[in-house]
């Protein structure tokens, strides 16, 4: 069961949406899952479109540091989303699957953004499953 949709919803899908408990009346419960899931999905396209606005801002404002190139930039944008969505910092992996690129050119870029001040070097953890941290602040 998903914890955040028990925040949400009081309950899990088989107990509720499925069940037709949270359907209002003469509603069916797929179509009332559909709804829930449009409502989401607009949710989380705004707020992507405003983290994406908020990093544009950051990198503007930044004259101290050298801008990351356009490649760089992907994994900066990636590196920044989940770490905003999430509360913690994604792996080298999740991002070159995310972005659909090699490990190494993953390491490579996050290397040029450490190196132009974009990122913090993780700490205790090293090699490929490495989790760098967007430094923005």
């Amino acid at each position: 069961m998903n914890p955040r949709h028990v925040a949400r919803y009081g309950m899990g899908p088989a107990q509720g949406i499925a069940a037709g408990k949270l359907a209002p009346p003469g509603l069916e419960p797929v179509e009332w899952t559909l709804q829930l899931l449009k409502q989401d999905s607009r949710r989380a396209t705004k707020q992507v479109a405003k983290w994406k606005a908020e990093l544009d801002r950051i990198i503007q404002n930044a004259p101290d540091r050298r801008p990351p190139s356009p490649q760089q930039r992907r994994v900066l944008d990636v590196v920044y989303r989940y770490f905003r969505g999430m509360g913690e910092p994604c792996s080298m992996r999740f991002i070159a699957e995310r972005l659909r690129l090699h490990h190494s050119t993953v390491e490579e870029h996050v290397a040029g953004l450490r190196r132009k001040g974009w990122i913090i070097p993780p700490t205790a953890r090293r090699g490929f499953g490495s989790y760098p941290i967007p430094a923005l602040a």
